[in-house]
């Protein structure tokens, strides 16, 4: 067991003078552009834009005659959106906002079929892949969602939201549990590491101080510290609702 005064730094692949971004094996977020959710990201992440594809404008919606009475993952709107002539288009284009930004949100009108249709054609290895308004799944709060989309791309707005995030863990008036949301490991061979040197993806931890970018956490329950990115904190309900490889 390490000795609570003992603290051990993390490594970023990543990094500018900005802010400390690890380089992740992707972030997909499938979600609507008529939802609240979407609202909120346009209004406090202005370059939201640049990350997004709205497959909606690729892939038409079938005509109403035609259209599966059910949601994805309902074999039907899967075959349905797969077998569309523009489906390959689509997916390349998130593809590549993918790798420029190493996270792409993927939208249609609600959410429910064409988004998430493509967003789980692009499962890989140590991927994150998230369906944030699926109406078949628990909703997400909107901040929970944006504390995610800051975690992996900077913005005008990043500055400030670390800044009140940082005041609002200090304060404890932050009471969402949070978690470490990136794995240290081989993006190429999808090997993650596992040892105590660095903390695991899905650990719950307890901020114990933030210093510019840096936070020291505690990991819930044990005596274990580290320093690590703050921007490697995600919520722990978003990390848990991350679809299954």
């Amino acid at each position: 067991m390490q000795n609570s005064s003992e603290v051990r730094s993390c490594n970023v692949d990543k990094m500018n003078e900005e802010g400390c971004y690890t380089k992740s094996a992707g972030v997909v977020i499938s979600l609507g552009w008529n939802t609240q959710l979407y609202q909120h990201l346009k209004v406090n992440i202005p370059e939201v834009h640049e990350i997004i594809v709205d497959v909606s404008k690729i892939i038409p919606a079938p005509d109403k005659c035609d259209r599966v009475d059910a949601v994805f993952p309902d074999e039907g709107v899967v075959t349905q959106v797969q077998d569309s002539e523009q489906f390959k288009e689509a997916l390349k284009c998130c593809e590549c906002v993918l790798k420029k930004f190493d996270i792409v949100l993927v939208m249609c009108k609600g959410g429910n079929h064409r988004a998430p249709t493509i967003a789980d054609s692009m499962k890989s290895p140590g991927r994150f892949i998230i369906h944030a308004t699926l109406r078949t799944r628990q909703s997400i709060c909107p901040k929970d969602i944006e504390v995610l989309v800051h975690a992996c791309v900077q913005s005008s707005s990043t500055e400030n939201f670390y800044s009140q995030l940082t005041r609002d863990l200090m304060e404890k008036k932050y009471i969402t549990r949070l978690c470490v949301g990136w794995q240290v490991g081989d993006l190429a061979t999808g090997k993650w590491d596992t040892s105590n040197k660095f903390p695991e993806a899905g650990v719950e931890v307890e901020v114990q101080s933030v210093s510019d970018y840096w936070c020291t956490v505690k990991v819930k329950d044990s005596e274990y510290i580290f320093k690590l990115p703050i921007t490697w904190l995600v919520p722990l309900c978003v990390y848990e609702r991350r679809e299954n490889w």
